[in-house]
């Protein structure tokens, strides 16, 4: 597995980001893995925290139904995430229907048994640790990944430009 063309998500951005963004990473990893903590059993499955704008959580959830459930226990799982995650000063919790069509659009990548696409994979790969945060975000195959991984790069250059602003 060494040798292989697979990479875990953390090692491709740990190929991409510099050692301080890695813990707003992992903190943000962690904020969303919290969401059974904070939201339970009974909603976690027909819903998720997608976003986090002005401090606002955008949840997502497959049915009208599922938000007015949630937004009796909204209060309570407010509290939990500014608890857990003071940091980000959160305010609110807004509630969307998940966009079924556009998600039916996004196909599953392809799986392939070739070996020519395995050396293509395998070279790319290799030149992760050289190339830009839009060439290894070209790299990703999967829409959903592909549309985090643009969001947090997009996240982390505002802060980098903020921080030389403040510098210069």
């Amino acid at each position: 597995m060494a040798n292989s063309p697979i990479r875990k998500a953390s090692e491709l951005l740990a190929s991409i980001l510099p050692a301080e963004s890695m813990d707003k990473t992992n903190m943000w990893s962690e904020f969303f893995r919290s969401w059974k903590f904070i939201a339970g059993e009974r909603f976690c499955v027909h819903a998720k925290p997608v976003d986090v704008k002005n401090g606002i959580v955008i949840v997502e959830a497959d049915h009208p139904g599922w938000i007015q459930l949630m937004q009796f226990e909204q209060n309570q799982m407010l509290k939990k995430f500014q608890n857990n995650f003071p940091e980000l000063k959160l305010r609110g919790i807004a509630f969307k229907i998940k966009n079924e069509a556009a998600e039916a659009k996004q196909k599953p990548p392809e799986i392939r048994d070739d070996s020519e696409n395995e050396k293509q994979k395998a070279a790319q790969t290799k030149d992760l640790k050289h190339s830009s945060v839009r060439e290894v975000l070209d790299t990703v195959q999967d829409p959903g990944f592909k549309s985090v991984l643009d969001s947090l790069a997009a996240t982390l250059e505002d802060e980098n430009k903020k921080r030389s602003k403040r510098k210069g």
